[in-house]
């Protein structure tokens, strides 16, 4: 049987740690979450960003615009808060509507206060493997293997979905710790080729089930990161229950990845705050 990737425990721990170095500087790090419309999930996700902020010592504000808000009104707003001295960082809650240039949101936060790692300066210094903040979700599961002692050097690693948050800084990151790295897309021709010879499988699509355990090989380790709702509930990009028998180490599809997320998220926003 795999052994369980547990998320939530590593996250507590890194929690722990943040708020005991909050307490032993004597500071009350700003983070201020911007969100553009009534999107329910967006406010959920807030909501539960804020309970955890609150439990590490971190003042999370939510600053919230209607929907029709333009690109150009938005950057604006963001460029109040990069001058505002009391605001240590600053996350856009994605997806923002897509009548808004998303690109240009992000790159208009201040590098400094960028805790979501996706400012051009901050790309770049991960590609030099320099980088103060990295994406959370991709640290996130960085931070996972090494908990589990799972060495990345000559490591193969096959990585679906290429997006921001975590594939693209996901394949830089595994480059840096000198695995070798096959990065899949949509248009990837027969993609679980690459799979079944990977000894890391990351999939971060959003796609309900596409991996099971007929397209790993034995004793690979899986890290599920795309999650898709439905009325039958939250399902992963993996078949969970399948690859169990299968694979070596694997992160379940609640406790995984998304705990991890947050608890380097607001990492992050203490990070920004030192960087001042």
């Amino acid at each position: 049987m795999a052994i369980i990737l547990d998320g939530t425990k590593l996250s507590n721990k890194i929690n722990k740690k943040t708020k005991n170095e909050i307490e032993s500087l004597g500071i009350s790090p700003n983070l201020v979450a911007v969100q553009v419309g009534e999107n329910p999930e967006s406010s959920l996700y807030i909501s539960h960003k804020s309970k955890k902020s609150v439990e590490v010592g971190i003042v999370l504000s939510h600053l919230k615009f209607d929907e029709a808000i333009d690109t150009k009104t938005l950057i604006k707003e963001i460029n109040k808060l990069n001058k505002d001295s009391s605001v240590d960082g600053i996350m856009i809650q994605l997806p923002l509507p897509n009548h808004i240039d998303t690109k240009l949101i992000c790159q208009s936060i201040s590098p400094q206060k960028d805790v979501d790692g996706f400012h051009p300066l901050n790309k770049g210094l991960l590609d030099i493997n320099k980088a103060d903040l990295i994406p959370p979700t991709a640290q996130g599961v960085i931070e996972l293997l090494n908990e589990y002692n799972i060495p990345l050097a000559g490591k193969t690693v096959a990585i679906i979905g290429l997006g921001e948050i975590a594939g693209k800084p996901l394949a830089k990151i595994f480059v840096n710790n000198d695995a070798t790295v096959l990065m899949c897309n949509k248009k990837t021709i027969n993609i679980f080729k690459f799979t079944k010879e990977a000894d890391i499988v990351v999939v971060a699509v959003g796609h309900k089930y596409l991996l099971d355990e007929t397209q790993i090989k034995k004793g690979s380790i899986v890290i599920n990161i795309g999650i898709t709702k439905d009325e039958e509930g939250i399902h992963g990009d993996v078949v969970f229950e399948s690859m169990l028998k299968k694979a070596s180490y694997i992160t379940p599809i609640i406790g995984g990845t998304g705990p991890m997320t947050v608890s380097l998220l607001l990492r992050n926003t203490l990070i920004c705050r030192k960087l001042k």
